[in-house]
């Protein structure tokens, strides 16, 4: 039953899906940035499904349930601005969720999105815009967040205050390079305090709230450090990539050096 639960929550952590690139902005730092690690590229959604099922977690590239829209993708990207499809992507997540935390760029778009994923089955999200254009839980300013419920769609503002959280700077939780964005996601794992470790447990936190697991936010919060205190995320992380290790000829190649070394550090 567990395993089935996390199938169902579909954020960072549990089910995420996106694409490959540098990553230099001020977004959270995605899962798939840890150095080295694989991830299901080659035999679409079956091997996430099969990673989900066995280990409660994956990332799922967009590129391989999008075959049609291949080369709408690329030409997206090419871009470089924000179109329909920036909102058309995240309602295509096959993972079939029933509880889903979506963030978009522009404050008037969450009723929108919210309305959307609920005629498309999902049960209870967040839909979410963090000030200064962050699609996702902010700790540098005001939220506009619309919940999904089974009667409808409310919306709310809370600030990074409000659940206990000191404001921060963009600057304070801006991302790297892979190399960089790889060593903070393991340095959070390992416990390291700071602004990247804050904005992760928020966003934690509201995948726990939707999946009913907790009755707030800021409980979500306790039961994020928890994970990381004890241990158990950092376990979840090895335990992937001991996963994809053992599936390797299903999975994207890497090196398979590196990892274990990584994960046995210290904080920096």
């Amino acid at each position: 039953m567990e395993g089935e639960k996390n199938r169902k929550v579909v954020y960072e952590g549990f089910c995420d899906r996106g694409t490959f690139q540098e990553n230099t902005g001020s977004r959270l730092i995605p899962l798939e940035e840890i150095k080295n690690l694989p991830c299901c590229r080659r035999s679409r959604e079956v091997e996430g499904e099969w990673s989900l099922r066995e280990i409660g977690i994956c990332f799922i590239d967009e590129r391989l349930i999008q075959n049609d829209w291949e080369s709408i993708l690329s030409l997206r990207q090419g871009l470089g601005i924000r179109t329909l499809f920036n909102l058309l992507d995240p309602i295509l997540n096959p993972a079939g969720a029933e509880y889903q935390v979506l963030g978009v760029y522009a404050p008037e778009l969450t009723e929108k999105m919210a309305w959307v994923l609920k005629n498309l089955g999902i049960q209870r999200g967040l839909v979410i815009y963090g000030e200064g254009t962050l699609d996702e839980m902010s700790i540098t300013g005001k939220m506009k967040i619309t919940e999904i419920l089974r009667e409808g769609v409310k919306s709310y503002f809370i600030d990074p205050e409000d659940v206990g959280i000191k404001r921060r700077s963009l600057e304070e939780i801006r991302g790297g390079t892979r190399e960089e964005n790889a060593e903070t996601i393991i340095n959070i794992l390992k416990g390291c305090k700071g602004a990247k470790r804050e904005i992760t447990l928020l966003n934690a936190a509201s995948a726990f709230f939707v999946s009913g697991r907790v009755r707030s936010l800021q409980e979500g919060m306790k039961r994020a450090e928890e994970s990381i205190e004890s241990g158990a995320a950092l376990e979840k992380l090895e335990t992937l990539i001991e996963f994809n290790r053992r599936e390797r000829p299903f999975l994207r190649e890497f090196p398979g050096k590196g990892v274990k070394s990584e994960l046995s550090r210290g904080c920096s």
